[in-house]
């Protein structure tokens, strides 16, 4: 009727090991043990061996079970609360694991955690590692409530319904997982970057302080004067702090989503086919639209969508530097992810997962991430909060499809660049398209551009691509962006400063092709232009190649904003002449 530890086949454990009841006085440790653990002594209390097991030098501690067994240094037993195991605590600083899984609650305090990533450990939170349990039960209600109204309707007995929950069993599994693969995903993103996004989290923080939404103290976040630290010593927020930012930051996203009338929009009444199995999304999608929770479900599958695939960090960003609502930044995502066909490259990269490294695959799901940023700070920068979602897509996609596909038009004019990138991703283990696909993600923007323009003076998106890349070239706006990309950005001033020039650099380019579209014969005019200023750009570009060598020797390579600011106002001030 119950199991117990006796009922365990032994002769199934590995050699020199064993199970031991924690009522013995002592347990023979065999050599085997205490080389693995690395424990010195014979025999230990069982105690005793518990807690040099947890600072053992292993490849994982895996906590499924009711307790507290690790601390933080500046916590002490009583702060932690959990007398029963006292005798076994360690310290966060003494483990020497290389990563924690947290099935139970409460395994470790949360300072614990922190003092362990500190040391260089991988951990999340309790709340991110056994979060499945929670999407799970909130599939499985929204399921209810669905059905339950098909059963009051009279066009499904309880039987049937009965039968149809149960077939789901997997289906539900699939979507409970997937939210649990992206999220933790999203940490180890932002985690990359966090030293350079720490001025981004302190802000977001103080906000959410601001609104009465955070107490950064009860939830053991850095105090402002712990960030200043370090920012000097170039550290961010650990793991187990960004699950915490993370969470706060959906439920803000949350809150404003269902706020707004965005979960309203036809477009987006389709991600509940998303959220629920297909099962049940091929034969009662009207049923789903008319769901009492129906804007709460859009809301919730939406900020889970964005906030894991953009990062906290980056929607906060955009909702400083555009001055616009979380729902139109949210439109301007979903139109970005569907123009640029982001999905192709995460089924690339989740099809790569476990075959390549997982640092590469992180770091291309930052390309994306970049790509997507400047995505929608390109679809607000041209309309502002008046983002038709499906119409915008309808409008661009084919446009920037033709420009950015193998053997197109960008590929064709960034030949040397593209190839360059491309060689050095397969160098990675990325095949030929892989890496093609991922190194043209940075110019489906300018491909945006090009679309806009052909759409607006009525003209061919190749003819139009033709001027735009050329007077692209004769700019040299890629030195700029290249260099404008490398600037420091370690406060809210220095993004600020950042932001700006990419949006001179936009707009004097913009203002040059509008001069030059608005002529009968634009190839001419655009000749006419370049001779005109000739002597000038040749003078640009011999400084632009001072200054690389000037800086190719320089320890961190950096081309200062004030330079840059310099030679960003001689390039406007030729656009106008």
């Amino acid at each position: 009727p119950r199991s117990t530890w006796d009922d365990y086949e032994k002769s199934l454990i590995s050699q020199g090991g064993g199970v031991f009841s924690r009522q013995d006085k002592s347990i023979t440790l065999s050599a085997e043990m205490k080389q693995r653990f690395d424990i010195a002594e014979d025999s230990m209390a069982p105690n005793e061996l518990i807690s040099a097991l947890l600072k053992s030098p292993v490849d994982l501690i895996w906590n499924g079970g009711i307790g507290t067994y690790v601390k933080s240094v500046n916590e002490s037993h009583a702060d932690v609360g959990d007398r029963a195991n006292d005798a076994v605590r360690v310290n966060g600083n003494e483990l020497r694991t290389a990563i924690v899984g947290e099935g139970g609650n409460l395994g470790f305090t949360q300072q614990g955690r922190i003092e362990y990533a500190q040391t260089g450990g991988r951990i999340y939170t309790d709340a991110i590692d056994n979060s499945g349990g929670v999407n799970c039960s909130d599939h499985e209600v929204n399921i209810k409530i669905l059905l339950g109204k098909v059963v009051e309707q009279g066009d499904m007995t309880l039987k049937q319904r009965n039968e149809l929950l149960e077939s789901m069993t997997d289906s539900v599994a699939e979507l409970v997982l997937r939210q649990n693969y992206l999220q933790p995903q999203a940490i180890e993103l932002s985690h990359i970057r966090a030293a350079a996004n720490l001025s981004d989290h302190q802000r977001f923080i103080q906000m959410l302080e601001g609104e009465g939404r955070l107490d950064r103290a009860i939830e053991y976040l850095p105090s402002d004067e712990e960030i200043a630290k370090r920012q000097k010593a170039d550290t961010g927020l650990t793991n187990p702090e960004l699950a915490v930012v993370m969470a706060y930051g959906k439920m803000w996203v949350y809150d404003n989503l269902l706020s707004s009338d965005l979960p309203d929009d036809a477009y987006f009444i389709n991600e509940l086919r998303k959220y629920f199995p297909d099962e049940l999304a091929t034969r009662f999608f009207d049923e789903m639209t008319e769901h009492r929770l129906h804007r709460e479900i859009i809301s919730t599958y939406l900020t889970n969508s964005v906030v894991n695939r953009l990062g906290i960090e980056a929607l906060f960003r955009l909702y400083e530097e555009t001055d616009q609502s979380l729902a139109t930044i949210v439109r301007g995502y979903a139109i970005s992810r569907d123009v640029f066909n982001v999905s192709k490259a995460w089924n690339t990269l989740e099809a790569l997962d476990n075959q390549v490294d997982a640092t590469l695959l992180l770091t291309l799901e930052l390309r994306l991430r970049d790509a997507l940023e400047q995505g929608v700070v390109w679809f607000i920068n041209a309309f502002g909060q008046e983002l038709q979602v499906a119409d915008m897509i309808s409008r661009f996609s084919d446009s920037v499809e033709k420009l950015t596909k193998s053997g197109g038009f960008i590929e064709q004019q960034f030949a040397e660049y593209l190839q360059e990138d491309t060689t050095s991703l397969m160098q990675n283990d990325l095949s030929n398209n892989d890496a093609a696909l991922f190194a043209m993600l940075p110019y489906h923007v300018d491909a945006l551009d090009a679309a806009l323009l052909a759409e607006q003076y009525e003209r061919p998106v190749d003819e139009i691509a033709t001027l735009y890349f050329d007077a692209y070239h004769v700019l040299q706006l890629d030195w700029m962006m290249d260099n404008i990309a490398t600037l420091p950005q370690q406060d809210y001033w220095d993004r600020r400063a950042r932001h700006a020039l990419m949006n001179e650099l936009s707009r004097s380019l913009r203002l040059l092709m509008d001069a030059i579209l608005s002529k009968p014969d634009a190839k001419q005019a655009f000749g006419e232009w370049r001779s005109r200023h000739l002597d000038h750009l040749e003078s640009v570009t011999t400084e632009m190649s001072k200054l690389d060598n000037l800086h190719r020797n320089d320890e961190n390579g950096q081309i200062a904003l004030s330079t840059l600011s310099v030679l960003m106002s001689e390039l406007s001030g030729l656009v106008t002449k």
